[in-house]
């Protein structure tokens, strides 16, 4: 029957992106999905506990996990708000604790995080 598959919920980015690279491979085969997961956690704990054999998810997931990490793309993620927020103290509190070093560190050692750009104001007009 193949590998044991663990999807994530419908509208989960990561269920997304496997359906895109199914979709983009031309890929007919149907998965063996065994478990659904609410979190890339649950994803990792359903293939450690040996329910499942693959899932889709992020790379830090699954180092915490102690499991493989076969990369097949990436993901940018931005935060779209009103320019009052942007200037709002706690909203600058959270883009100067994503720019520490103890969260930089915490990102490595997790591994495929890249914070280059992170806080950088892409579009300010109106």
């Amino acid at each position: 029957p193949g590998y044991r598959w663990v999807e994530r919920q419908a509208g989960a980015g990561a269920q997304r992106f496997l359906l895109e690279l199914r979709k983009s491979a031309n890929a007919v085969v149907k998965l063996n999905v065994t478990a659904t997961a609410l979190s890339e956690r649950e994803a990792a704990t359903a293939i450690v506990l040996g329910l499942a054999d693959v899932a889709p998810g992020a790379r830090a997931a699954a180092t915490e996990a102690g499991l493989t990490f076969l990369p097949f793309g990436s993901e940018a993620f931005d935060l779209a708000l009103p320019r009052n927020i942007w200037f709002r103290r706690l909203f600058q509190d959270l883009l100067g604790r994503l720019q520490s070093g103890e969260c930089r560190q915490i990102a490595d050692l997790l591994g495929g995080y890249d914070f280059a750009e992170s806080g950088e104001l892409v579009w300010g007009e109106d």
